[in-house]
């Protein structure tokens, strides 16, 4: 007997072809494509289940929803199903929830998809992710597939709701989660075989991004973020339909191929050399959007910390609001130590009256006070430190000094660096950094870039 998801792995394989000329094009519509075709599909199998099971199951009072990658649309050709059968308590009997979904996962295992699956009472739902993290932000989209709709709608409003009250007790949690895995995987811009979704920069980050705006604490990115997100989605997608299974390892194997489908090769080029080439522009490549997204998520975790440091706006706009008598707002504090450049909430910020756009400077300041004070340099200060005219043809005595503090400034460097590299100081200061940035090791020996 036949089912609704057999040869769904080998469907979405096939739809996720390249085009005739070998270039994985219009990633984003394949990727809805292989979810709208899953959702069909397990919305036929919960029909099937239900009419074969050995009783009637209630219009009411149980349902099947996605969760992960299938609740955001972001299905990869080998992707798994993260899939929950949620049901309230008395709905069915152990016996008939058994039966039940043995009916939904057989049928899928028996197909050759990966399945992650369980069966839980909404009061378990919000338990599981009162205590574990990660399962908690996987959580944070769940899609309604079929059965009672309306049951999975309202867990997952439940359980966002539960999310943003803990939201402000669960940051430093949040936030620890994000450095153990950078301390376990690196960062994706500077790892010849990263992990495209454990490493710093990768697709877990982008999930992290969202819990944080999902909590109400601070504002998601968009733009040259989404973009980001997608391009790297791309290349997940690249990496199983060379390896053939759901990994996200870009291994050493995979990636001229990867970078090929990518339409990084050069057909101009002879065989070898457009191998490397293309190799290394895929190197270039993650380490552009792994930046992005590690930046929109240092940019969002900054703007969150602050909405807790200040429980009350303290912009005069709100100051209307208060009652007579009760004072003004007090002004943020800024501890100037540098020309144009402060102290402001444990961050590297400018100064009031500072003005990027007119001093070359400023930004070798702001690195010289990041790296020697130990602290972050504030997003916001990155973005407005780009108007700085630097070039490499108007070093002076003071840039001078300040390049060398910077260098032997000892292991703060490294961060100091990698975020005024973001804004394209170095290369602008030193064209030939441009040169050996991001390239990868000839050596396979070689972890990093």
């Amino acid at each position: 007997m036949t089912s609704a998801v057999d040869g769904l792995k080998q469907r979405f394989m096939a739809m996720s072809q390249p085009d005739a000329d070998g270039v994985y094009r219009n990633g984003a519509a394949k990727r809805k494509a292989r979810t709208d075709l899953a959702m069909g599909n397990l919305t036929q199998l919960w029909n099937e289940a239900c009419e074969t099971v050995s009783f009637d199951v209630p219009a009411t009072g149980i349902g099947l929803g996605a969760v992960g990658s299938l609740a955001r649309g972001q299905v990869g050709p080998s992707s798994d199903l993260d899939l929950v059968v949620i049901y309230e308590p008395h709905a069915l009997t152990d016996q008939q929830l058994n039966e039940l979904a043995n009916k939904l996962w057989y049928p899928i295992w028996d197909s050759g998809l990966d399945l992650d699956q369980s069966v839980r009472t909404v009061a378990q739902c919000e338990a599981v992710t009162d205590r574990d993290l990660p399962a908690a932000m996987g959580w944070l989209d769940v899609a309604p597939i079929a059965g009672d709709t309306g049951l999975i709608e309202s867990t997952a409003v439940s359980i966002l709701e539960r999310w943003r009250k803990a939201a402000r007790k669960r940051l430093p949690e949040l936030l620890g989660f994000a450095k153990s895995r950078l301390d376990e995987f690196g960062r994706m811009a500077y790892i010849n075989q990263p992990d495209i979704k454990e490493a710093r920069g990768g697709l877990r980050d982008s999930v992290l991004v969202s819990a944080l705006a999902a909590s109400w604490l601070a504002d998601r990115p968009h733009g040259t973020y989404d973009d980001a997100v997608e391009r790297l989605l791309d290349v997940r997608d690249c990496i199983h339909l060379v390896a053939g299974k759901d990994t996200n390892m870009l291994l050493s194997p995979y990636q001229a191929k990867v970078a090929a489908m990518l339409g990084l090769a050069d057909p101009t080029l002879p065989d070898g050399e457009r191998e490397a080439k293309s190799i290394d522009d895929l190197q270039t490549l993650l380490a552009r959007v792994g930046r992005q997204i590690a930046f929109s998520l240092d940019s969002t975790a900054s703007r969150a910390e602050h909405s807790l440091t200040h429980d009350k706006p303290r912009f005069a706009f709100f100051q209307v609001f208060q009652p007579r008598g009760g004072g003004k707002r007090q002004a943020p504090t800024f501890d100037v130590i540098a020309p144009g450049v402060a102290k402001h909430e444990e961050e590297i910020v400018l100064a009031p009256g500072a003005e990027p756009a007119a001093d070359p400077n400023l930004v070798l300041r702001v690195a010289v006070a990041a790296a020697e004070y130990g602290l972050p340099i504030a997003p916001g200060t990155l973005r407005n430190l780009k108007k700085c005219p630097i070039g490499d043809r108007n070093w002076t005595d003071e840039s001078r000094e300040l390049f060398i503090r910077l260098l032997a400034s000892g292991p703060a460097l490294l961060n100091v660096w990698k975020d005024i590299d973001f804004i394209d100081v170095p290369g602008k200061l030193i064209p030939e950094w441009l040169g050996v940035r991001n390239r990868p090791s000839a050596s396979a020996a070689h972890r990093y870039t």
